[in-house]
């Protein structure tokens, strides 16, 4: 193999690297809140999700006290949001919706529903798309 081949391949690759980081990566918004979702709002920032996260927004009861999240979630608490409970103790009641486009998460949670993300990150980690990035 010529040095020129070489550098070829190294920079489809690399090129291959920025693209999955673009189509594969979300902007999403971040604020959390023991008061109310508006609450959670008055704080929040932005922050680029990483493979296999969604932008999402959950609730959960811990305690006395309800909790409001926005963030970068894991697919599996879209499918499944009880796990999320189960990595707190004393946590209940979660609910989360998921969506994926960029910072959907400020949409209320029936809007994000209707995004259809679900399916598509539900078939795209089944194929194994995500992992090439």
């Amino acid at each position: 193999m010529t040095a020129f081949g070489f550098r070829h391949k190294s920079v489809g690759l690399l090129c291959l690297s920025f693209l999955c980081k673009a189509v594969f990566s979300l902007d999403c918004f971040v604020c959390s809140s023991d008061d109310s979702f508006e609450e959670c709002d008055k704080a929040r920032t932005k922050e680029i999700c990483q493979p296999r996260t969604t932008c999402g927004k959950l609730s959960f009861q811990l305690s006395d006290n309800h909790r409001y999240r926005r963030g970068c979630l894991s697919v599996i608490y879209c499918t499944d949001p009880s796990r999320y409970c189960q990595n707190i103790v004393d946590a209940s009641e979660c609910v989360t919706a998921c969506c994926s486009k960029h910072l959907c998460n400020a949409a209320p949670a029936q809007e994000m529903s209707r995004d259809g993300f679900l399916w598509w990150s539900l078939m795209v980690t089944s194929m194994g798309l995500i992992n090439i990035c």
